[in-house]
């Protein structure tokens, strides 16, 4: 077993492969358990291109990996170039992904493709359901295929959880009069963070929360302390549709609803994969990796008018979420910076398909944006 794990280089395939191969079951049994000490490739040797950066290369101890608490950080390791920026190669690995997320996850197929969209755009997902709906499983997979992510984990209560989520006071500064607070490990330090049981955190953790999410820092002592979050995961048995959580409603772009409502036939194909990884993640095949460089960058392009949206589209979403937001199933207010938002899902819809241009089919995934996957 390895002592040191490191981050690695992404290994690119020369052209795209055909879509009958992204979609075979070529992929389905290729996977691995990931234990904590996966074989990855040394530093020793490798082909670095580190010129004009301040990089160093950061060995993490395997035993650092996972926690037994619900407080969990991945090791991210170093950075490494990942490639140029190529949008369907980054699509054909997202396919990979979900099909590797299919098999881990069964029966989330609407949940996987919305998280796949989340990861496209960057942003922040709220998913509601009963405990025990593999939400955090879903995660951790995720984790492990993102190249040079750090992840958080953690999970609320009526407890103040600023000293989790943003970390503690430093002893030496606060002995010589300065207040800095130690970031290494807390959300400020993630790329993705899953935040269980949201709405069960008070006042000020949410405050925290919901100011990270809005403006991209939290201050703490009058110290503005900048964070990194490409993806926010929030998860809660039950939505308090209340005037004081309006802001954090708003600010969740991704929605849905998980239920216990799977058939014996799903039942069974969990217990199947269940008893493959009995629970834990599970490494993808190198070709289902990406780099969260590559998707930060991915987010920066569908900002772009890279990818075009006709007119008559745009007309066609404003009026779907109008209506969607009047139904009594949904009964919910849906502001200008939600509606504004959608129009990066539906350029993000475009690219995984394949194409440059949004077409009338791309307004599906309006249902990602108004909570009624799940729903009636």
């Amino acid at each position: 077993m390895p002592k040191n794990l490191i981050g690695f280089k992404l290994k690119r395939t020369s052209g795209y492969k055909k879509r009958s191969d992204v979609y075979g079951h070529m992929f389905r049994n290729q996977f691995t358990v990931f234990d904590g000490a996966e074989n990855l490739p040394s530093l020793e040797g490798a082909d670095l291109d580190l010129e004009g950066e301040s990089l160093t290369p950061v060995a993490h101890d395997a035993s650092q990996i996972f926690f037994t608490n619900r407080f969990r950080a991945f090791g991210n390791g170093v950075t490494l170039d990942p490639g140029p920026f190529e949008p369907q190669q980054i699509a054909m690995q997202l396919h990979r992904l979900a099909l590797h997320l299919e098999a881990q996850v069964v029966n989330r197929e609407a949940l996987i493709h919305q998280t796949l969209l989340a990861l496209m755009t960057g942003g922040n997902m709220l998913i509601e359901s009963p405990p025990g709906m593999a939400k955090s499983l879903l995660v951790d997979n995720i984790a492990i295929a993102l190249c040079g992510a750090s992840t958080f984990s953690t999970e609320l209560s009526r407890e103040d959880r600023s000293r989790v989520l943003i970390g503690g006071e430093r002893f030496e500064d606060t002995k010589a009069g300065k207040v800095r607070i130690e970031t290494k490990g807390t959300i400020l330090d993630a790329d993705i963070a899953l935040v269980d049981e949201l709405f069960r955190g008070n006042d000020s953790t949410l405050n925290r929360i919901l100011k990270l999410l809005n403006e991209g820092y939290i201050s703490h002592a009058g110290v503005r302390y900048q964070g990194r979050l490409h993806l926010f995961v929030g998860t809660t048995n039950d939505v308090r549709r209340t005037p004081e959580n309006a802001a954090f409603l708003d600010r969740m772009e991704y929605r849905c609803r998980i239920t216990n409502g799977a058939s014996i036939s799903d039942a069974l194909e969990r217990d199947l994969a269940y008893s493959q990884h009995h629970g834990r993640p599970v490494a993808p095949p190198q070709e289902a990796r990406i780099s969260i460089l590559h998707l930060k960058e991915m987010a920066e392009y569908l900002e772009t008018p890279a990818v075009q949206i006709p007119l008559e589209v745009l007309f066609l979403k404003n009026l779907l979420i109008e209506r969607w937001a009047g139904t009594p199933t949904v009964g919910q207010h849906t502001s200008d910076r939600t509606s504004v938002h959608s129009s990066r899902i539906l350029r993000a819809s475009a690219v995984l398909a394949g194409r440059t241009q949004v077409i009338p089919e791309d307004l599906l995934t309006l249902q990602y944006v108004i909570p009624v996957v799940g729903t009636p």
